[in-house]
């Protein structure tokens, strides 16, 4: 009825109001400007809106701040491991789960890395490439070219993980086959944050902030 959708906007008002003079619980923010999003009236939008000009830039991550706390660890493990726009577990390990090797194996991420760092990382995988993660352009002498992750490189080999039609391939080379070699960017896609919801990100999130 018009009598609770007013009343509903009236709680919702409130409820913004303590979000905008930052007295809303971290774990609430998303659920908060969710529902805010969906209503129609002005004086709530105009509320949402202050609340969105007020983000902090912070090299993008600012416009995630309500993903940091407050997700389902057992719905960010079922995306990890299941969802296949994504595929996290082919490239991944974690813990009690098969994975991949292209990418660092994240069975104890929670302990040695905090929200921020975990949710950057999934954001924006190109502002701190863990180190032997890099991908790496190979050049060959027959004019064939191929990018991956290097998993061996040795004076009598060289080894590296492609991803091939979806598929993680391991290619070696003798060394003498190779005639350039290159560090790149991540081997992450950065275009996670447009496969998932924020709520799937914020799942995600807490998912690995608990493997210890």
């Amino acid at each position: 009825s018009a009598i609770a959708g007013k009343e509903a906007a009236t709680l919702l008002n409130q409820w913004l109001d303590d979000l905008n003079a930052g007295k809303v619980a971290k774990e609430l923010q998303l659920d908060l400007v969710e529902a805010a999003a969906k209503r129609p009236e002005a004086d709530v939008k105009e509320r949402l809106a202050k609340f969105n000009q007020a983000r902090p830039d912070d090299g993008g991550l600012g416009a995630y701040v309500e993903c940091l706390m407050g997700g389902d660890k057992d719905a960010g493990r079922k995306i990890f491991v299941e969802k296949i726009e994504v595929s996290c577990i082919r490239c991944h390990r974690v813990q009690g789960s098969e994975g991949g090797d292209a990418g660092p194996n994240l069975g104890d991420i929670g302990k040695r890395q905090e929200r921020r760092y975990i949710l950057e990382s999934i954001l924006f995988p190109n502002k701190v490439v863990a180190a032997g993660f890099e991908n790496v352009t190979v050049n060959l002498k027959d004019g064939r070219n191929f990018v991956g992750v290097v998993k061996e490189d040795t004076k009598d080999s060289f080894a590296l993980l492609v991803n091939e039609d979806g598929e993680m391939k391991l290619m070696k080379f003798k060394p003498a086959e190779i005639s350039a070699k290159a560090k790149g960017l991540s081997g992450m896609p950065d275009t996670v944050k447009e496969m998932l919801t924020k709520r799937e990100i914020r799942d995600v999130v807490e998912f690995l902030v608990n493997q210890k």
